[in-house]
């Protein structure tokens, strides 16, 4: 087995996504995601990376893909949670607030959600 890669540094170019979701916040660094998680969101719930942020950024507010960026936020601080799992907690009458922050950085890690 290949020794792993090292993790890319955070540059001014890394884009975090910062999601409220009925009060719980959840970031996101899309670049800081490793292959496992992303074969996970495909796997679970059949996006790739780039469809889920293509979608989002065309302004898709459906809770299938609300789910599967909570999803990819939870998995990438260390949650072992299935998009199930969290797909099932996602509606249309959840209270959702999602922010770009370009250029900050790596953001705290949130708090537990469940």
């Amino acid at each position: 087995m290949p020794p792993e890669a090292p993790k890319p540094k955070t540059t001014s170019d890394d884009i975090t996504i910062a999601m409220t979701v009925d009060g719980v916040v959840y970031h996101l660094n899309p670049r800081e995601l490793d292959h496992t998680t992303e074969r996970a969101l495909f796997a679970e719930a059949g996006l790739t990376l780039p469809q889920l942020m293509t979608a989002m950024s065309g302004g898709s507010g459906a809770p299938f893909m609300l789910a599967a960026l909570v999803f990819l936020a939870r998995r990438q601080r260390g949650d072992r949670v299935t998009y199930d799992e969290v797909a099932s907690a996602i509606g249309y009458d959840t209270e959702v607030d999602v922010v770009l922050d370009a250029g900050e950085g790596s953001a705290p890690e949130a708090p537990g959600a469940d």
